[in-house]
């Protein structure tokens, strides 16, 4: 197996963590005036910033499906401290990251889908966030084999879970196939990404995975109006926003019975 280097990300849960990020975000400035088309999807890192400010509370019970090298899951334990945590990550180097940056949060090797058992998973080695149970972008991939489990049987039924954030690179549907009961059970707040490339890869189109959400009871929104107290997306809405240029690759599902704890008419 190949290995690559953590390195550059140990800032994570440092006091220059958030200093780099800020600078990182400043870097980008030219490449975001080189392409205003895509102004919705820039402003999605602080959207999302702003939606845990607004919905967590210190005692949050949180799960970060897709960790990465868990600079999400680090504002989870930022903002909710007191909270169980859970992270999910299917490459072994990251893991071991994971587990060393983060010892207090329940760390699982998995990844996670509708079906359990083993199953092969494609790691980009030069951009290892591409990496997942399908290879539907170009780049040197390196394929292992991972174990799969549900959600329904990984989130533990000893804590009420507030927030599920999911970047599975395409796996998005079957993960919440296989966390169904889990969904009706805690009803969370869910940070989902699609974007153009991923459905397709396994077998099911955007439209698919927001007619999953409506038949569970949730609703599903732009950031944006998430946040200012605006309307629910249409289906055919969801899917036109996945076509370039991009109205957006990051979302909220919201279950109905807590819209108007979270979508608040006229926030900012």
């Amino acid at each position: 197996m190949a290995h690559f280097s953590n390195f550059k990300y140990e800032f994570i849960r440092t006091p220059l963590e958030q200093p780099l990020m800020r600078l990182r975000e400043a870097a980008g400035y030219f490449h975001r005036r080189k392409h205003p088309e895509l102004r919705e999807v820039f402003l999605e890192g602080d959207r999302i910033e702003a939606l845990w400010k607004r919905i967590l509370r210190r005692d949050s019970n949180c799960i970060d499906a897709g960790c990465h090298y868990g600079s999400m899951l680090s504002r989870f334990c930022g903002l909710a401290p007191e909270g169980k945590h859970l992270a999910v990550e299917a490459i072994p180097n990251k893991i071991a990251f994971l587990r060393r940056k983060f010892p207090e949060v329940d760390v699982r090797h998995l990844a996670l889908s509708d079906t359990p058992g083993t199953a092969s998973f494609y790691i980009d080695l030069e951009k290892t966030g591409f990496s997942g149970l399908a290879q539907h972008t170009t780049g040197n991939f390196e394929k292992i084999e991972v174990t799969c489990e549900r959600l329904d049987r990984v989130a533990s039924q000893d804590r009420h879970f507030d927030v599920l954030k999911v970047d599975v690179e395409g796996a998005e549907l079957p993960l919440f196939r296989g966390a169904i009961e889990f969904l009706k059970r805690d009803q969370p707040i869910v940070l989902f990404e699609c974007g153009p490339s991923g459905p397709p890869a396994f077998g099911y189109t955007a439209g698919d995975l927001h007619d999953f959400f409506v038949a569970q009871n949730y609703s599903v929104f732009f950031l944006k109006d998430a946040l200012e107290g605006g309307s629910p997306v249409s289906r055919d809405a969801f899917e036109a926003a996945l076509i370039f240029p991009f109205k957006a690759l990051n979302w909220v599902a919201v279950p109905d019975t807590r819209i108007r704890e979270v979508i608040k008419k006229g926030a900012v």
